[in-house]
């Protein structure tokens, strides 16, 4: 009789260790090199996140934690992170990458793993041309900023000429394209395209022939550190030219790094933290008090991608992959700017943000809908 007590509350007791067990959630960002700035903000909206749903009580009565891991946003170092996650730490879902290409390439590996990839940041619209049944993008693509952005250019600034300046990966690449095609469309002439490499810290040849060509718009796709470097230094050279832009040029690090030299770009961006959206206040206050900075489109993307998995699992009732898989479909997760489902090519329709920086605030110009857009 002893024997059989003792092993019914050695098997309880072992229930209560599996059950308080974290659950595992591996992230891939880059925490090093010239996009480490935007890596962190991801992780620090993350483990808002994280701490959010764990003071709830956890998922399936357990915490989550999370497995960070560094990618420097390149492919090489993306996958092995990807692998390293799934082999090791027995991750059964994965919130990352960060820049497309490095995306793209963890892709495959997820697809042969079957394990889900939830991206917040990559946007370079062939990521979801065609669907991939492990991945699922939970932002806007670039090809859902051109219409809007193109015609307010044309329409409200005048714009006839554009040249354009972009860092030299997939998201550089495809962007411009996207830009140049739907701003031709329109009856612009895109005059130039110059690309530069991450990390690049003299602008001053790519300005110089920029200058040249009097444009009415420099359309500028860039990061933090590479974009603030690039404006600075465009500034220097006296260039008249409107300066309109992607990317992370309406973040507070970029205002912070750039300075005055920010002042009267014009970015659209799927989040800026003057939004009047329901529940952003309460994130921007969150977010300056772990991060003591204003939060920016990559800090909302970490957050909301961690929430988005959260519920996935819950709704599956387990952290068996497939199942986790088969729950992100079917998402319905209201974040801080607008509501998240994925469509039959695993994207959602998020609302833009046309702004205009003014003395280091982002002041928004319009909120554009995304829906119906592929």
């Amino acid at each position: 009789m002893w024997l059989i007590v003792v092993g019914m509350i050695s098997v309880m007791f072992i229930g209560q260790v599996i059950a308080q067990e974290p659950i595992k959630i591996g992230v891939i960002q880059p925490l090093t090199g010239s996009l480490a700035y935007n890596g962190q903000s991801w992780v620090n909206g993350a483990k808002i996140a994280e701490e959010e749903i764990n003071d709830r009580g956890g998922v399936l009565g357990r915490p989550i934690k999370l497995i960070v891991e560094d990618g420097l946003c390149m492919p090489a170092e993306s996958v092995a992170a990807a692998e390293k996650l799934i082999s090791r730490d027995e991750v059964t879902v994965i919130g990352g990458c960060f820049c497309s290409s490095a995306t793209k390439a963890v892709m495959p590996v997820v697809d042969r793993r079957q394990v889900p990839l939830v991206t917040g940041v990559s946007s370079t619209p062939s990521l979801t041309a065609e669907k991939h049944p492990w991945f699922f993008r939970a932002c806007p693509h670039e090809g859902m900023y051109t219409p809007a952005f193109c015609r307010h250019m044309i329409d409200n600034m005048g714009v006839k000429t554009m040249a354009i300046i972009a860092v030299n990966d997939d998201w550089g690449r495809g962007t411009a394209e996207e830009f140049t095609k739907t701003f031709t469309e329109y009856g612009g002439k895109v005059l130039a395209k110059e690309y530069f490499e991450h990390g690049e810290i003299d602008y001053y040849p790519f300005l110089t022939k920029i200058k040249a060509l009097k444009a009415d718009t420099v359309f500028v796709i860039a990061e933090t550190q590479d974009g603030s470097m690039l404006i600075k230094q465009y500034r220097e050279l006296g260039i008249e030219s409107e300066i309109t832009a992607v990317g992370s040029l309406a973040t507070g690090t970029f205002m912070d790094l750039a300075g005055s030299a920010a002042d009267g770009i014009y970015v659209t961006a799927p989040y800026v933290y003057t939004a009047t959206t329901p529940g952003n206040e309460r994130f921007v206050e969150k977010y300056r008090k772990k991060a003591n900075e204003d939060p920016g489109k990559y800090s909302l993307a970490g957050y909301d991608v961690i929430h988005i998995i959260a519920e996935a699992i819950g709704r599956a009732g387990s952290t068996d992959a497939a199942k986790i898989r088969d729950a992100l479909e079917n998402t319905d997760y209201v974040g801080v700017v607008g509501h998240y489902e994925f469509d039959e090519m695993h994207q959602v329709n998020t609302p833009l943000f046309l702004v205009q920086l003014q003395k280091n605030v982002p002041e928004v110009i319009e909120v554009i809908s995304t829906k119906g857009l592929k």
